[in-house]
Order: structure tokens, then sequence, then C-alpha cells
């Protein structure tokens, strides 16, 4: 349930793509879980984007599923997007967790709230399940809020590459 963005050349991205696409030189893609993209809540939806499955409709917004091109005005927008995230995820503690729909704190030597491993989700962030006996329950992840805020950052980055050179943009390819 990874989510991948990389910093490319627009010329790769014509109507029929050059595949496989591969991120500029000098850069990796990042993997960015389902789970801390649901982070960014709808802020991602101010987002100008380019969907190569719907033609040239404009849209805003990751396409979840598929391909999503950032550039121009669109990748100026996201990495003041991004950023903002960035900052505000600065100022959390070094560990936090989202239980829920609410946050809390993680003390260093506080135990999983579970029995079972957690699930790692990338950028320092695990998920698993906490369930009642029941079997009620919901999604607890657990943050670190370093490595969080540098994907954040490298984000913003490439955006605001792409926004100020045309020959570049940002893909997003969905689950």
């Amino acid at each position: 349930m990874f989510h991948e963005f990389m910093l490319l050349e627009r010329a790769r991205i014509v109507r029929d793509f050059d595949y496989p696409l591969a991120p500029l030189a000098g850069t990796e893609a990042l993997r960015v879980h389902d789970e801390v993209l649901g982070l960014l809540g709808q802020s991602l939806g101010f987002i100008p984007t380019f969907n190569p499955s719907r033609g040239d409709v404009p849209q805003h917004g990751l396409n979840l599923a598929g391909l999503t091109f950032i550039h121009g005005d669109g990748a100026a927008v996201a990495a003041r997007v991004f950023a903002a995230w960035a900052d505000l995820y600065a100022a959390a503690p070094p560990r936090f967790a989202r239980v829920g729909d609410g946050f809390s704190t993680i003390e260093p030597d506080e135990q999983s709230l579970v029995d079972w491993p957690p699930q790692d989700i990338g950028v320092g962030t695990r998920q698993h399940r906490v369930e009642d006996d029941l079997g009620n329950g919901h999604v607890h992840l657990e943050l670190d809020r370093d490595a969080l805020v540098a994907v954040l950052r490298q984000l913003a980055g490439w955006c605001t590459r792409a926004a100020a050179d045309t020959r570049l943009c940002v893909l997003h390819l969905g689950l």
C-alpha cells in the first residue's frame, strides 16, 4: 500500500510514456505509505495536477490509484502544501501516534498497544490495528517526526525545482 514519488524530466511523459519511468539522475524515488498520505488529508486537493487517464481535463489532487504529474503552477502549490505540513509536523514530539482520529505522544520506553508486531510503513512509521475483545478497533500509527518531516521537505524541494524548471515534474505513482 505504498505510493511512489519521483522527480523526472517532463520530456519522458509526453503522451506515450517512456517506460520504465526512472527518477532524475542523482535522485531516488520516495516510497510513502497510503496511511501517511492520509495524514495530509484534503489539502492534497489544493494541488493542480495532471492525470493522463483523464486526457487534458484539469484536475486537483492525487490520483491515488494511478499516475499523477505535478508541474508548473501545480508544483509551486504542492511545494507550499508539503512545506507547510513539514513545518507543522516539525512541532510534534520526536515520536507520536495517531490513534483513530486523534494524536497522542509516545514515551521512549512505552510498549506497543497490541501484542503482535507492527508493520513498518516507511518514513520511520509503523502501523498496527488496536482491537478490543469484541474485535472492534482502529489503526494505530506510530510516527517518527524527523523521518516524516524529512520526506515532506524532500517532496517540497522537488516541487520547488519542478516549479522553477519547466523541463521537470514530480510523478506520483498511486497504489
